[in-house]
């Protein structure tokens, strides 16, 4: 098969120095880009700047915004025919649209770095959702998208409905959740597997995470 794993942590940058992100690593992405090489399959690994790479010399791009990574995705699905896409990037919700410094409007992306003796207000808008563009992007129509959901919450209510909200979307086929209270709580990194008729797979640890998925996949496309 071929797979397009995404990975990491976009960042949304307020000046040349300073920008916006979040707590991702990328040892999730990079652990499945392994998982998925070892087992011959052609694996492509779009990973956040900061983020860790697979261990396996896979095919890899380097992305930091939100807008680069979706122009790659847009751009490599576009002209390859990737059989799944594991969308596992922590990608921001916001990107910074204004800033105003002591008054003063200045442009996000300018270089430089903004006097740290200005207060600074900025605005962020919202993102679109690359999850929901994918197979509009894909060449190959039937195409696998898993997509990943982060929560943070005690209430197994808040999670379900999280998870409903994508097993729901058409465009995505499973989701893989995880939530920082129950990884906290429990002193390892859970994963829990979800397509649209609820859970698949229970308490995976980042080794058999791999395997279950590409299992799932494997099966799913025999039956077509």
């Amino acid at each position: 098969m071929k797979v397009l794993i995404t990975s990491g942590a976009t960042r949304e940058f307020i000046d040349g120095v300073r920008f916006i992100s979040n707590i991702s690593t990328g040892k999730t992405g990079a652990a499945l880009a392994d998982h998925f090489s070892t087992k011959d399959h052609e694996v492509t690994y779009l990973s956040g700047t900061s983020g860790m790479k697979p261990k396996k010399i896979v095919k890899t791009y380097s992305f930091d915004s939100f807008q680069d990574l979706n122009s790659l995705m847009q751009n490599l699905l576009s002209s390859t025919n990737f059989d799944v896409v594991i969308h596992a990037a922590a990608v921001n919700d916001y990107h910074v649209a204004q800033i105003t410094a002591d008054n003063k409007v200045l442009n996000p992306n300018e270089r430089g770095k903004i006097d740290s003796q200005n207060n600074i207000e900025l605005t962020l808008r919202r993102n679109f959702k690359i999850v929901d563009r994918i197979k509009s992007y894909s060449l190959l129509k039937n195409i696998y998208v898993i997509a990943f959901k982060l929560t943070h919450t005690d209430s197994p209510e808040t999670r379900r409905q999280a998870i409903e909200k994508l097993t729901l979307n058409s465009q995505i086929d499973f989701v893989v959740h995880n939530d920082l209270s129950e990884i906290r709580s429990l002193g390892a990194h859970v994963f829990h597997i979800y397509d649209k008729k609820g859970l698949v797979q229970n308490r995976l640890n980042l080794i058999d995470l791999g395997e279950n998925l590409e299992n799932l996949v494997k099966f799913r496309r025999e039956k077509l």
